[in-house]
């Protein structure tokens, strides 16, 4: 299986240099180690009965559609956008305008309004009753200031999965969230008690920041 994954891998980088998209579908994966790319596939399908929500598309949001009913996932580059709808074969990736994007879909204008975009995009999809529980998954842009606007429209029965957790200021995010379990750069985290003066605090402190 791991020499599957590193032939996917790296067939993808090179057929996408000479220009030939056409088993991107198939050879896509997330960015993710293999022991990542396993526990993620393992997780998701033992919790397939949940909602899923996602920010930051790509080989994780291949993954989610072939084994959640229904995903709603959020992507700032609408190149990327469209690319992994054309894969899907349907538009489950949505959108989420804040103009002209860099690499790995940072805005180019990073303005509050656009950091409050991105972080309340899940808003719509928490208020239904459909599920009993949620799997959110962030890989996209603003996540700490995404953690700290999920806090009060989640349970301690949801989940909350956050990829490159190794990096420092991500670390702000256990101040709401208890570490459940980690694989590599992959975290799962639940919501904790905290008071709202922290959390107003962490919201100031993140409002800008689209990392």
């Amino acid at each position: 299986m791991y020499f599957k994954f590193i032939l996917k891998k790296y067939l993808k980088k090179y057929l996408n240099k000479i220009g030939v998209y056409t088993w991107d579908k198939q050879l896509i994966l997330p960015r993710m180690t293999f022991k990542e790319y396993i526990f993620f596939k393992y997780y998701l399908s033992k919790h397939s009965s949940s909602l899923y929500l996602e920010s930051g598309s790509g080989g994780s949001t291949i993954i989610a559609s072939k084994i959640f009913n229904t995903i709603h996932s959020y992507e700032t580059d609408y190149r990327y956008t469209n690319y992994i709808n054309t894969l899907l074969g349907e538009p489950l990736v949505r959108h989420v305008s804040v103009g002209e994007t860099k690499k790995f879909g940072y805005p180019e204008n990073e303005y509050q309004q656009n950091a409050k975009k991105i972080s309340e995009v899940f808003k719509p999809h928490l208020s239904s009753i459909k599920h009993s529980y949620s799997i959110i998954f962030l890989d996209g842009r603003c996540r700490v200031l995404t953690s700290v606007k999920l806090y009060d429209q989640i349970s301690e029965m949801d989940y909350l999965i956050v990829h490159d957790f190794n990096r420092p200021h991500y670390k702000e995010i256990l101040e709401m969230y208890n570490l459940i379990q980690k694989v590599d750069k992959l975290a799962i985290l639940r919501k904790k008690k905290i008071s709202e003066n922290k959390i107003e605090d962490i919201k100031k402190k993140f409002r800008f920041d689209f990392r």
